[in-house]
């Protein structure tokens, strides 16, 4: 069977963040050589070599993209049996390593050859020289005595391409950590053999470099999860590691790494150990599952990441896997977070009670879920993003609950049954008391803006304009049908507002669809009501009522505000009502009461119309009313400050159970 090389290359995946992955199958190839040959005095020597098409000196050199690698070991070598293993498509030979037989195929996609030299033997001494690329690869090579006296096998990676070449790091640090990394598992061992790497202008032992890092095993969990066994093997890495790290591994290898930070948060900065030493946690985990699930190319699993994603699949997933490995390390690094979540849990506490306190209800039984998915050093910000998140998810599964309640047997009497029930009612009544405490919030802040909007202007001795006092009692030239119920803050004059049959708000009469009127007068704020009753029956309209909003401390009248109202009703009831589907509706009478409120500071040209009209004065003084029997029609003149007052003993109770100031 002859194969097209080319085209079984251009198949291998290989993403552009992973490329220096050939490099890695490279020094992989080299380590097991060293096993293979058992030779005394192992090493193995990785050179990078930065491309040189310009003489810029040494430190633009050092910048330079990497053009090649050449990788030495004293291995084995290409002995016959390594060879015809090479010259094999998806060669078997090194499958009990886990050996997929498609490593020199990652070459050829991301150089544009490789070269090899090796010398090989016991005794007589044999060498192999060949250059591996497209389109026929290489096939029978053979070998030729040599006069040489040391084993050596030299590969050469020339011709990165891009995309890899762009995205491969360019520091020989960089390189370093990746090889690794990567490599994590054999670094552990105690025979490594001594690993170089250069590039022209310094050499990292990658041993040393290792070490330097690597601070000793905290901890090893052997676990079964859904009939697969698996081995995590916990270790606490120096500060210069600069993360904390989940990595599942394939064969020794690395192929997923999960930043347990975005798991923990907790995790988001290093910790410190017993004696006083910074580290960071790097947790692997190994399994023959993973083993036997791993891409050719070693870069992915063929595993769903979610449940949702493959609802048949009977296995562990890659988040079930990743959220199990998570609680075992959160659990191994308790002690050390401890002062953490004694410090976030502090400043959770102080955000609710200051800030959000319509999540105290909730949180007396998810505290510990929130303090779970908070960073030690969130913002209030992102407390609140966590909490409105969480909120939402058990409202969620409690109300899926609740269906599934429901749907069981109503005729179950059983204890069991009935526990669930209070359960649920008890988790059902912190969300009622989390939306109750939100819309006290609400209003603390609506009231606060209303102050606000009272006062002067800077160091002027303007005060705010009428509008911005209509627009928080309710939205400006909109009416009941297009505006939102929690737009609207008539309670701020009186709870009864709240409920009504039709608002019109700064509408000018003749463009009201619910009125047949020519009338280019605008009601600041024009309610009709009637009650509401089960049935067919046609029921009449019942009262009129009209708000009407003065700028503050205004002094002067063309038209005093009672008078205004009086014309207002007058209009209104020379014109046709009709409801939302534009049938005519009846009036109870041809006199329907009307209310009307005038909401206005008492300055003293206000007061003295009122006065001569005969109005009377609230016992409080901060306000008049009177009754028009001709018109039936009874008025209210409220200042501001009343309005305010009045709204905020109303609100009092409400604010101190929750520990409003």
């Amino acid at each position: 069977m002859r194969i097209n090389l080319a085209g079984r290359v251009a198949k291998v995946h290989l993403e552009k963040y992973q490329p220096l992955l050939p490099l890695i199958e490279a020094v992989i190839n080299s380590l097991h050589a060293i096993e293979d040959s058992k030779v005394t005095a192992p090493m193995i020597q990785i050179a990078a070599h930065h491309e040189r098409g310009m003489k810029l000196g040494d430190e633009a050199d050092r910048l330079a993209p990497i053009d090649s690698f050449t990788i030495e070991d004293n291995g084995i070598g290409f002995t016959d049996e390594n060879q015809q293993s090479f010259e094999t498509s998806d060669s078997a030979y090194k499958r009990d390593r886990g050996g997929k037989g498609i490593g020199r195929l990652l070459w050829l996609r991301a150089f544009d050859r490789a070269e090899i030299e090796s010398t090989y033997g016991y005794g007589r001494m044999m060498k192999r020289m060949f250059t591996f690329a497209l389109p026929d690869g290489v096939d029978s090579v053979p070998a030729t005595p040599t006069d040489a006296t040391e084993r050596k096998t030299t590969v050469r990676l020339i011709g990165f391409k891009d995309p890899w070449r762009d995205t491969a790091p360019r520091h020989l640090d960089k390189i370093g950590i990746t090889i690794i990394e990567q490599c994590f598992l054999f670094f552990l061992r105690s025979n490594r053999p001594p690993i170089a790497l250069s590039d022209g202008f310094e050499t990292i032992d990658l041993n040393q470099e290792f070490d330097s890092r690597f601070l000793g095993t905290a901890r090893t969990h052997e676990f079964a999860f859904k009939g697969h066994k698996f081995r995590l093997s916990c270790f606490r890495m120096r500060s210069n590691f600069g993360k904390h790290e989940l990595v599942f591994t394939a064969d020794s290898r690395e192929v997923l790494v999960y930043a347990l930070g975005k798991v923990l948060p907790n995790l988001q900065a290093s910790l410190v150990a017993e004696d006083g030493v910074p580290f960071w946690y790097f947790a692997v985990l190994q399994a023959d599952y993973l083993d036997s699930n791993v891409n050719p190319e070693r870069t992915s699993f063929s595993i769903p990441a979610r449940r949702e994603d493959s609802d048949l699949y009977p296995d562990p997933t890659l988040v079930e896997l990743r959220d199990y490995c998570a609680q075992l390390v959160a659990t191994d690094l308790a002690p050390f977070t401890a002062q953490l979540e004694e410090v976030k849990s502090q400043r959770l506490e102080n955000y609710v009670c200051s800030v959000q306190p319509k999540y105290r209800p909730f949180l007396s039984r998810y505290r510990q879920e929130a303090l779970a998915e908070l960073a030690p050093n969130s913002s209030d910000r992102e407390m609140d993003d966590v909490l409105h998140r969480l909120k939402s998810r058990k409202e969620e599964q409690t109300r899926k609950e609740a269906r599934e309640c429901l749907d069981a047997s109503t005729s179950s009497d059983s204890e069991e049954h009935a526990a669930k029930v209070r359960e649920l009612l008890s988790r059902i009544g912190d969300f009622e008391l989390s939306a109750l405490a939100e819309y006290v919030v609400h209003r603390r802040l609506v009231l606060d803006l209303f102050a606000q909007a009272l006062e002067k202007r800077g160091n002027s001795h303007a005060y705010s304009l009428e509008s911005v006092v209509h627009d928080l009692v309710f939205p400006m030239r909109t009416t009941s049908e297009d505006s939102a119920y929690n737009k609207q803050n008539l309670w701020i004059i009186d709870e009864r507002l709240t409920f009504h049959s039709f608002l019109a708000s700064d509408k000018s009469l003749k463009s009201i669809n619910v009125l047949e009127n020519d009338s280019a007068s605008r009601p600041d704020i024009l309610i009709f009501d009637r009650p509401f009753v089960f049935g067919d029956v046609d029921l009449p309209l019942t009262s009129i009522l009209i708000i009407e909003f003065k700028r503050p401390l205004r002094e002067s009248y063309d038209e005093d505000p009672v008078t205004q109202v009086y014309r207002l009703v007058r209009e209104i009831r020379e014109g046709k009502l009709k409801d939302s589907q534009g049938r005519l509706l009846r009036p109870a009478s041809n006199q329907i009461p009307a209310y009307c409120y005038v909401i206005a500071d008492l300055t003293e040209p206000l007061e003295i119309r009122l006065q001569n009209m005969g109005a009377t004065r609230t016992p409080d003084n901060m306000g008049y009313y009177g009754f028009n029997p001709t018109l039936s029609a009874y008025y209210e003149v409220i200042s501001y400050s009343k309005v305010l007052s009045d709204a905020r003993k109303r609100n009092r109770v409400l604010f101190d159970k929750l520990g409003l100031p």
